[in-house]
């Protein structure tokens, strides 16, 4: 059996198989964006579900991308549904 890589949700911080996670990236100019083939190159973060990026959104919630504290950073999900992101071409 092949392994399958793990990685974690942002929000809910559950382990989930990468293929089953939806990868984001913070971009240039701070925005985020969707990586649907999940190979560009970048730093990003996973959310597993509609309701983990919803609940994250109402809170106002910051994401830290990076394990390094210095390196590490901080960025808020934008005003949107997690459908508009999803389906954003």
């Amino acid at each position: 059996m092949a392994h399958l890589p793990e990685r974690t949700c942002v929000v809910c911080r559950i382990k989930k198989p990468k293929n089953e996670l939806f990868r984001f990236l913070v971009g240039k100019n701070g925005g985020i964006e969707l990586d649907r083939e999940g190979k560009k190159l970048g730093r990003g973060f996973y959310i597993c579900s509609a309701e983990c990026w919803d609940g994250a959104v109402a809170k106002k919630r910051k994401i830290r991308i990076g394990s390094d504290a210095k390196k590490a950073t901080s960025v808020s999900l934008p005003e949107k549904s997690f459908e508009q992101m999803v389906t954003k071409s």
